[in-house]
């Protein structure tokens, strides 16, 4: 966790990821491929039985298929509900064997 004397010192505040962090080639999108390779590690070492992401969008879902060797996650864990149903990534999670939960 960030300290708040680290957030304070920030120039772009206490949420500077979402600003940047999630364009392509950044390195929160590097971050989360390095962190995919490292569970990926874990179900090959027999530590889990099953690896799988939470609040991916489409867009780093397709990210993290370039560069995985174990597609698919096994579930995409997201916020979806009446009044956010997000259509079009649950008919991608559909359509790449990911369940949403």
């Amino acid at each position: 966790a960030r300290s708040n004397d680290v957030i304070a010192q920030s120039p772009n505040g206490a949420f500077a990821y979402a600003k940047t962090g999630h364009a392509p080639g950044t390195e929160l999108q590097n971050l989360r491929a390095e962190t995919w390779r490292a569970m990926e590690d874990s179900l090959y070492a027999g530590k889990v039985r099953a690896i799988g992401v939470s609040n991916f969008t489409i867009r780093h879902l397709v990210a993290l298929k370039r560069t995985a060797r174990i597609w698919p996650p096994a579930v995409n864990q997201i916020e979806c509900h009446p009044y956010n149903p997000q259509r079009e990534l649950v008919e991608y999670c559909r359509k790449e064997g990911i369940v949403v939960q």
